[in-house]
């Protein structure tokens, strides 16, 4: 099982698992939670992206301008 599946399964499921919720009983692990949460929502965009870019490589998907914007975005993730 990988982190993110993990995450996914163990902490993202559970209802406690909640900003505000957590912030009652520490900021840091308010922080912490919105934390992960990004991670996890970061994770979703890159694997989006990273499919996309193939596909954009392959000239499977001829959109130039839509190539071009995708490789921008991957710029951020290295």
């Amino acid at each position: 099982m990988t982190v993110m599946q993990k995450i996914r399964s163990e902490y993202l499921m559970n209802p406690e698992f909640d900003p505000p919720k957590v912030a009652k009983a520490s900021s840091a692990a308010e922080g912490l939670c919105k934390w992960i949460m990004a991670m996890e929502v970061y994770d979703r965009v890159a694997k989006v992206l990273s499919t996309l870019a193939h596909l954009c490589s392959t000239k499977i998907f001829p959109g130039i301008r839509i190539c071009a914007y995708i490789y921008w975005l991957r710029s951020f993730s290295k």
